[in-house]
């Protein structure tokens, strides 16, 4: 009679430490999902965020072409400018 009711604890005991270990379990694997779903979110983002940053590059790179041909033709204008200076002052 003692030893059953040894053997029924003991048994109870396993089931209560099998139980605990298959909600660890559920719970680990639910965070594993979570992260993983976060992770997919960040990877998104950053494809995103990339998309971007390469429109905005590009929109340098374009505004950068723009500027340096504006300097280039001011340039240009600056120098005509001199030369008909120079011209008109030569007829005078």
């Amino acid at each position: 009679m003692l030893a059953q009711l040894r053997a029924g604890h003991q048994v109870a005991s396993f089931q209560t430490e099998r139980r605990l270990q298959e909600e660890a379990q559920q719970r680990q694997q639910q965070q594993i999902e979570q992260l993983q779903q976060q992770t997919q979110q960040r990877e998104q983002e950053l494809r995103q965020l990339h998309g971007a940053l390469s429109g905005a590059n590009e929109r340098l790179q374009q505004l950068d072409y723009w500027r340096n041909e504006s300097e280039q033709l001011n340039r240009e204008l600056r120098n005509q400018l001199e030369v008909n200076s120079a011209q008109e002052a030569g007829a005078a």
